[in-house]
């Protein structure tokens, strides 16, 4: 059977912070910072290794062999001295990322933690962005997008699962056997989104990154107890460009509408529902509204939030009670994760939702700017009538985890 490929190119421009990363982290040494312009310096470690002085190698290899918890302390002052070396060797820095003020006081209080007060450095892990490697410019993979619209497209069409089989269903199982029962297929090879082909998208223009922490909020105003995380995210305002392909005609009933107008409806009804339940939550707390999409809604990379990731009627997601407590499973998440300048926050007015980008065709499309721009001026209006701002005291986080 013959197929024929259509084939799209989008834009995508990121709303809020975005993470999408391949689960790597900068090591110790794979950075210095520069507290005074507030930049982390990421570091090519052969290039360094290969240019520092006889001396100071001889220190960082002795730190290397302490293989203690508190050699990473001292691996960290070791590699804040070299701080005017890498400056002096220019080949040696690989990018410079921007950091937020809480960043730059958290660190020195970590490179000078006293041996027991450890615990601090199981928190203390940079979460890397995806990087082309061979022009070291940020790409948010097709994976992520593609993963994206997935989900809406599960949501779209839901109604085709059986709940009572999904229920029988093994645990393990269950988020397969609803794939399988509402796009009609057995084999994970048959799969109708198989058809759909998402390319890495690749940035346009000048891409700004920056180093922020992610900290947790309950959605009911009340003071959540996760650890905070830190993250090198993508600025609000950064375009990147790539393209959708649809491979048609090679089913003899394809089990959904393979088409570009569908594919776009459906992420819009699903993307908006999202939008605007996190938008609920995001008043109550106070916190800042991201600029509102001109083109497709879409949310991306990590904390994106639960109900961005599940199909509604469905909804299983495992609520943590404490390490003393078992989960509970309920249909809706209780916590949202927020991105912070600090991660000891008195108040949420200065925190903003990840995630948030919008898909647009090169050919121009102007048909919702008439409804976002009015959305936006009411959401304006709601913020100037707040006289006062409820304060939540966040500032106790509590300790999970511990050094081993």
């Amino acid at each position: 059977m013959k197929g024929e490929i259509l084939n799209k190119r989008y834009r995508l421009k990121v709303l809020s912070p975005v993470h999408v990363g391949y689960g790597d982290v900068y090591e110790p040494t794979n950075f210095v910072v520069d507290a005074q312009k507030k930049e982390l310096l990421v570091l090519n470690i052969d290039k360094f290794l290969l240019n520092l002085p006889g001396e100071e190698l001889k220190q960082f290899s002795s730190i290397c062999k302490l293989g203690t918890s508190y050699a990473l302390v001292k691996l960290y002052q070791f590699m804040s001295n070299q701080l005017d070396f890498v400056k002096s060797h220019s080949e040696i820095i690989v990018r410079k990322i921007k950091l937020v003020s809480g960043f730059v006081e958290h660190f020195n209080k970590v490179k000078n933690l006293s041996k027991d007060k450890l615990n601090e450095l199981n928190k203390f892990s940079i979460n890397s962005l995806s990087y082309n490697p061979n022009n070291n410019l940020p790409i948010i993979p097709g994976s992520s997008i593609k993963g994206a619209i997935r989900t809406a497209i599960l949501n779209y069409y839901q109604d085709r699962a059986d709940k009572k089989v999904i229920k029988e269903a093994h645990y393990k199982k269950k988020s397969t056997v609803l794939e399988k029962q509402i796009l009609k297929f057995k084999d994970a090879t048959d799969d109708i989104l198989k058809r759909i082909k998402v390319s890495d998208f690749v940035p346009i223009g000048e891409v700004k990154t920056k180093v922020v922490y992610a900290v947790n909020r309950k959605k009911d105003g009340r003071r959540a107890s996760g650890p905070y995380q830190i993250f090198e995210i993508i600025e609000p305002g950064a375009e990147f460009e790539g393209s959708i392909s649809i491979i048609k005609g090679l089913d003899n009933k394809a089990p959904i509408d393979l088409s570009f107008p569908k594919l776009e409806q459906i992420i819009e009804s699903f993307f908006e529902g999202i939008f605007a339940t996190e938008d609920k939550v995001i008043e109550k707390l106070g916190a800042k509204f991201p600029v509102p999409p001109l083109g497709l809604p879409i949310k991306i990379g990590r904390h994106s939030g639960a109900e961005a990731l599940t199909v509604e009627k469905f909804r299983n997601i495992k609520i943590n009670q404490g390490r003393k407590n078992k989960p509970v499973f309920l249909s809706h998440a209780t916590t949202i994760w927020l991105a912070s300048e600090y991660f000891k926050v008195e108040d949420n007015l200065s925190l903003v939702p990840f995630g948030r980008a919008t898909l647009f065709s090169k050919e121009k499309d102007n048909q919702r700017k008439e409804s976002i721009v009015q959305k936006s001026i009411q959401q304006e209006d709601i913020k100037n009538q707040k006289s006062v701002q409820q304060k939540i005291d966040v500032s106790i986080l509590k300790h999970r985890f511990k050094v081993r």
